[in-house]
């Protein structure tokens, strides 16, 4: 009788552990040692990528001889320099994990200066989206956001993390500045350890661990003040809705000029010189932008409305995959407390 009380009262502990782990979301981990570093400013995708010295310009693909052709089994991407996306780009499918860093533990290279255009940081052309089909590690480094918002959309069950040593630019020269957007597909995932993003929104699970969603905040704020003003003035009701969306939430749309939906190598790299290699161009670009999302928040003030509501993404977190950690603790601690007690009683009867 003694020995079938203790072997429940393990089983017991044994089954609730068991669900622990499996509601807990396991990080990818880095496994290959292949190191390749990137610049778009000194970079030659002639060059090996093996060092600071030598590294290669461009992502484009596991065909091309250019950083993905290095990487194409997984590990580590180091920024030296600016690690540009010069239009809509999908990386390729990688045997293994990819960390995305300015660290390679010997150096960081993380360089937020100029803070309108910083010299070492991973940007995107205004409006592009990156598609991630791998897991992928971003930390350690700068997201610089320029114009109409850029979008990292996870997809592939692939698990994207960013790591809490990361930092969010918005350009500090744009009418309308924000922070770039994630998109977690259906099957995948996005863990946030921090950094501060405009949206982080899907049917994947999103897990927060400390980042700042801008929605959020803007939802918790601008809701009192929506309930006092909207009966009396309908026209400024409109506006101050517009005034309090002025992140440009539809700037996801703006199609990249002389891009190519796929990120062919020939119009990446015609795109990314046009913004990066001469400032003045640059600045010319952003005004442009922020001119075409100025004109087009009003017409989508309903939809960033709509959106915002949808992207409440740290209760989707505890529903989709996201743990609460005292409720684990408070759980096992529980069952531990439990399996004590009755071995106790069992010993008391048997003596």
């Amino acid at each position: 009788m003694t020995k079938r009380i203790i072997s429940i009262a393990v089983a017991v502990m044994l089954v609730v552990l068991g669900s622990v782990c499996a509601f807990a979301a396991e990080e990818p981990k880095v496994t290959a040692d292949t190191v390749c570093y990137i610049s778009f400013q000194t970079g030659n995708n002639d060059y090996d990528g093996l060092s600071a010295d030598t590294p290669k310009k461009q992502l484009l693909t596991t065909e091309d001889n250019a950083a993905m052709g290095v990487l194409k089994d997984g590990g580590t991407l180091v920024a030296v320099g600016k690690l540009y996306i010069g239009g809509d780009y999908s990386m390729p499918e990688l045997g293994s994990t990819l960390k995305i860093t300015s660290n390679d533990g010997k150096a960081n290279y993380k360089n937020g200066i100029p803070f309108e255009n910083p010299s070492c940081a991973m940007k995107m052309k205004t409006g592009a989206t990156l598609t991630l089909q791998s897991d992928v590690i971003l930390d350690d480094l700068i997201l610089f956001q320029e114009g109409a918002m850029n979008t990292i959309k996870v997809t592939n069950n692939s698990t994207l993390v960013i790591g809490d040593k990361i930092e969010c630019m918005s350009n500090i020269n744009a009418l309308n500045p924000c922070y770039m957007a994630i998109d977690v597909e259906k099957g995948s995932t996005v863990i946030l350890n921090g950094g501060t993003f405009e949206q982080v929104t899907g049917e994947g699970t999103i897990i927060n661990n400390g980042a700042t969603i801008q929605s959020e905040s803007a939802e918790t704020t601008s809701a009192p003040e929506e309930t006092t003003v909207a009966p009396e003035v309908t026209t400024e009701a409109t506006s101050t809705a517009t005034s309090a969306a002025d992140k440009p939430v539809g700037g996801t749309t703006v199609a990249p000029d002389n891009t190519d939906a796929t990120g062919a190598p020939e119009d990446t790299t015609a795109a990314s010189e046009s913004t990066d290699e001469t400032a003045a161009e640059s600045k010319e670009e952003t005004k442009a932008t922020t001119k075409e999302e100025t004109k087009a928040t009003e017409d989508k003030a309903a939809d960033t409305a709509a959106s915002t509501e949808a992207s409440a993404t740290a209760p989707a977190a505890s529903d989709e995959g996201g743990v609460n950690v005292g409720l684990i603790i408070g759980i096992v601690a529980a069952v531990i407390v439990v399996a004590v007690v009755v071995i106790v009683i069992v010993t008391k009867k048997k003596k």
